[in-house]
């Protein structure tokens, strides 16, 4: 994690005022930090002061993890990899002929011509697929670049496969699951009811899990997903295929890093489930010539797959761009300052016990340069500290310091905090501050939301949510709406001219749609966006609203409803305690609740009432919450 961007920067922050606490004299955690892949572990250990005799080493491993290629000559290879008895990890240990379905690929940088392609290599990758399920008769997982890939992909490999007889149980709930809640993800429900599953971000929570559920009970065949289920969830395959070696970064594509690919390698042969886990590299020519040429391509591979040399683990704080990584220093420097009171130069320490500093970063010392001066800058006004000896923060950079925030950041929510005096704390207010403050913070260096950014800084893109548009996504979020029902809703969706039209796929069609894509890029605006950025923005609202005297309003309250999307606090309790999951109905028995309750002490009777009215007699759910509230009759919640 150190070395990923932004997280990787502020988890070095972190680190580094554990060290500086350390000196100081205060008791700190032990560290135990764990790598399958680290080669520069001295370099870590030195970092954080661990005695040589500490760091340990180990090549034993309890599953046996073999390297396979299949390249266009139509042979499938195995090789020696990182198998510590063997010194070339090119070495051929033996090879089978299998000639590719699709043999011909030509060299081109035409993105036409990429695309065109690109189905014959997918039915490769699922011919490759059916093959190893075969053989082994246990799942696969096929790790793809892009969301709309793996959806791709798992449709050509269901079509492989014959239908499961019987279907597994588990298989059964998701694909119930589908028809009852999620219609549009029709073409994932074929797909499962022949053993084939997509994973991706874009995916609903529940239908996630139940695919993960699904493939811990041996009940699919194949799994297609991105980076992030190959890197993060630990499930029984016994072979992992890497369909793409390319990865998209922004609009340009780059060979995978050496460490990600190592991640993913280990995903196969889980412990305790398999003795063997195999992965199999697919020699995709499909892409930028200047990468896939039949010259150029196996230099790269053989740099990412079997270089002799284990990936160096090196500073997130070099590798982002240098806008975040001087936010994100300056955000942990604002902390370090607080718990630093008295150390004179703390610019000068904080970056003496970084990592980047340890290993020589010398870009490091720069960007925490940059990142001080904008704390003492007083240009705009009252600076975030002083420059005293020591170093002071000031109310203004304590208050940003409560809330994470980066000194840019700060700034720019203080003056639209400014501007906003006149609204209220009714619903509607709070809608048109968060609409205010998304519009503003557009473009700060913690928003990650490409499609929000755009909306603000280039007017004439066409970003999934125009700013138009954002005051109606807010009220149907907080009004318990489903995410397809907003999206449905936005007038942009409803102009366009996509076939099939938006209400068919909705109902859901059986081939894969444009409208997936752009739903998925939805999913993520509101995900990111409205989950998770805006409540973090109205949680560091309160503090510098405080010391500007503002009028007082329920920031942490709001942050919560907008969290759990819904508008009333018994609605977000029934949420965020499993007590009922959809977010309609919580909003619905939650403002009964609320009536309820502010005429005094409810009786069960009443309250089975509102049940009844919110529920229409969902006998279900009225047991869940009847018991719920009894478990709570003399509890705070309550007493109201």
């Amino acid at each position: 994690m150190l070395g990923s961007d932004q997280r990787g920067i502020r988890l070095e922050g972190i680190l580094t005022r554990l060290r500086l606490a350390a000196l100081r004299g205060e008791e700190v955690p032990r560290f135990v930090l764990l790598s399958a892949v680290l080669s520069n572990a001295d370099a870590l250990a030195d970092w954080i002061g661990v005695a040589p005799s500490d760091v340990i080493r180990g090549t034993w491993r309890p599953t046996a993890k073999r390297l396979l290629r299949w390249t266009e000559d139509g042979k499938l290879r195995l090789h020696a990899g990182d198998d510590p008895l063997r010194e070339e990890p090119y070495e051929v240990l033996g090879e089978t002929q299998l000639p590719w379905p699709n043999a011909y690929f030509y060299s081109t940088s035409n993105f036409g011509a990429i695309k065109q392609q690109e189905p014959q290599a997918l039915e490769n990758v699922a011919f490759l697929a059916d093959f190893e399920h075969k053989r082994y008769q246990q799942p696969v997982l096929c790790v793809c670049s892009t969301r709309p890939r793996t959806r791709q992909l798992a449709n050509k490999i269901a079509h492989r496969l014959v239908p499961l007889e019987p279907l597994p149980q588990q298989i059964k709930v998701i694909t119930h699951l589908i028809e009852q809640r999620y219609p549009y993800l029709r073409p994932l429900k074929e797909a499962l009811l022949r053993g084939v599953a997509y994973h991706n971000s874009s995916i609903p929570h529940d239908v996630r899990e139940g695919i993960e559920r699904a493939v811990e009970e041996r009940a699919l065949r194949v799994v297609t997903a991105t980076t992030t289920l190959a890197e993060g969830v630990d499930l029984p395959f016994r072979t992992t295929i890497l369909a793409d070696w390319l990865m998209f970064d922004g609009d340009r594509s780059r060979p995978m890093d050496s460490l990600l690919f190592k991640n993913i390698a280990g995903r196969c042969g889980r412990a305790g489930q398999f003795t063997e886990g195999d992965t199999v590299i697919f020699d995709n020519p499909v892409g930028d010539a200047q990468l896939t040429s039949p010259a150029r391509r196996p230099q790269l591979q053989h740099q990412i797959f079997f270089s002799t040399s284990q990936p160096i683990l090196t500073s997130a704080i070099g590798r982002s761009d240098p806008r975040v990584a001087i936010s994100t220093i300056g955000s942990q420097l604002l902390a370090a300052l607080s718990e630093n009171p008295d150390v004179h130069d703390l610019a000068s320490s904080f970056g003496t016990h970084s990592f980047a500093f340890q290993i020589g970063l010398s870009v490091a010392k720069e960007h925490i340069g940059k990142a001080n001066k904008q704390i003492l800058d007083d240009s705009e006004g009252q600076p975030l500290a002083k420059a005293a000896s020591p170093v002071r923060l000031t109310p203004f950079g304590e208050a940003a310091n409560c809330g994470g925030l980066s000194p840019a950041t700060a700034r720019i929510l203080r003056k639209t905090l400014g501007n906003l005096t006149d609204l209220g704390t009714t619903r509607e207010d709070f809608i048109a501050i968060s609409q205010a403050l998304l519009k503003s913070l557009a473009d700060v260096a913690e928003q990650g939301n490409p499609d929000l950014r755009k909306a603000v800084t280039k007017p004439r893109s066409r970003p999934v949510v125009r700013l138009d548009e954002l005051e109606l996504v807010l009220d149907l979020w907080l009004a318990g709406e489903p995410l397809e029902a907003i999206f449905a809703a936005l007038p942009s969706t409803q102009k366009s001219q996509r076939r099939p039209r938006l209400h068919m796929w909705l109902q859901g069609v059986q081939e894969d749609s444009t409208w997936t894509d752009q739903f998925a890029k939805f999913y993520d605006f509101m995900s990111n966006c409205v989950e998770y950025f805006l409540p973090w923005v109205l949680r560091a609202a309160r503090p510098l609203a405080e010391i500007d005297d503002q009028p007082e309003r329920p920031w942490t309250e709001w942050a919560r409803f907008f969290e759990l999307g819904v508008d009333n606090t018994w609605g977000a309790r029934l949420i965020d305690e499993d007590v009922v999951s959809e977010r309609s109905v919580a909003r619905k028995i939650g403002h009964g609740l609320d009536e309820l309750v502010s005429d005094g002490k409810p009786t069960k009777e009443q309250v089975l009432q509102v049940l009844t009215q919110s529920m229409e007699g969902n006998p279900q759910i009225d047991k869940q919450v009847l018991n719920w509230f009894e478990q709570r009759e003399n509890a705070e919640l309550r007493e109201g």
